[in-house]
């Protein structure tokens, strides 16, 4: 049986009228996903594609392919027992020097390329802060004096170069945008914070007052974490929107990147420093001037940062909510 029209007043009321998840639940559902990488990263292109179909907010993708690093083993041996471990490089190899263990906060060029057994000291659990263009692997910090009392350590990691199908995803204005606001949705780990946040903040934002997109273009980037990207391997989807709409970069009079907010107070960031890091563009010093990071405290970050704990319940909906607006008074200037 065909089931009967449905009057177009009453679809239209059903539009204007139907509720907008919240920031925290666009969130929840993004770290359900588990880790966006593989498969969780285009379960969450589909998921935030779909959620811009349902408001009716119109959208451009632009998809892209790229490699990644995918750690098929990962193990580590300390007097011939097993200690728990996590891969943390693009590379497959042994790990046999018991005296490469250091801090993966340590910003140290030259450490790059060692084979090394690494950790957060700011996290108790296991980080992957840093990937390495040598064997290694990360362990928690409580095992550090473990290691340093072993006689002998042997790891392993075996890690295979995969091609991944990416893509951003370009709401708004694609002509003349005066401000352009990134965020990423793939994640090391369930990644609530780093970075459901922001995405789940600028999708909110879209859908609750959509009548900005008309001066301002939001780029929802796919595949920000890993590449085989050299010097820096992160922001790969960045400086693929980079190469095509450089001229928007140019001559927008804002550029903004929302990551890692909703944990504590907002901060607004501006410093050159900041910038290299969370948005690394071949051309950052040229938008240097006009940029800014709307994100919260590096430190408490560095507790969970790219860790199993990063999750939902370190979000406070105040502070998502505080972030959008600051969001907003941006995009209105």
């Amino acid at each position: 049986m065909t089931p009967p029209l449905v009057p177009l007043f009453l679809l239209t009321y059903y539009d204007c009228y139907m509720p907008i998840p919240t920031i925290k639940q666009i969130a929840a559902k993004l770290v359900s996903f588990g880790e966006r990488q593989f498969a969780g990263e285009l379960k969450a292109a589909r998921y935030i594609e779909e959620l811009l179909r349902t408001y009716r907010i119109s959208y451009v993708l632009q998809p892209f392919n790229v490699f990644i690093p995918k750690t098929l083993q990962a193990e580590l041996f300390v007097d011939g027992k097993p200690l728990v471990c996590a891969g943390t490089s693009f590379v497959s190899g042994r790990i046999d020097t018991p005296e490469s263990v250091y801090s993966s906060l340590l910003d140290d060029e030259a450490l790059l390329n060692k084979s090394n057994i690494n950790f957060n000291p700011r996290c108790r659990g296991i980080s992957i802060s840093y990937m390495y263009w040598a064997p290694s692997v990360a362990i928690a910090p409580k095992d550090v004096a473990r290691l340093a009392a072993a006689t002998s350590v042997q790891g392993r990691v075996v890690v295979k170069k995969i091609k991944q199908r990416s893509q951003n995803i370009l709401v708004g204005n694609l002509r003349n945008p005066q401000a352009i606001v990134f965020c990423h949705y793939d994640s090391i780990g369930p990644g609530a914070i780093d970075n459901a946040s922001g995405s789940a903040t600028c999708i909110h934002q879209i859908l609750r007052r959509p009548e900005l997109l008309k001066k301002n273009l939001f780029v929802v980037s796919g595949n920000e974490e890993l590449s085989y990207d050299k010097p820096k391997y992160w922001g790969h989807g960045y400086r693929v929107f980079e190469k095509k709409y450089n001229q928007l970069l140019t001559n927008a009079k804002r550029v903004i990147i929302v990551d890692c907010v909703g944990y504590t107070p907002t901060e607004i960031r501006k410093d050159p420093y900041v910038l290299s890091l969370g948005f690394p563009i071949k051309r950052v010093k040229a938008v240097a001037n006009k940029a800014l990071f709307i994100t919260a405290e590096f430190d408490a970050l560095m507790r969970v940062y790219q860790s199993p704990l990063d999750l939902l319940h370190l979000l406070k909906s105040a502070y998502l909510t505080e972030s959008e607006r600051i969001l907003e008074t941006y995009l209105i200037k």
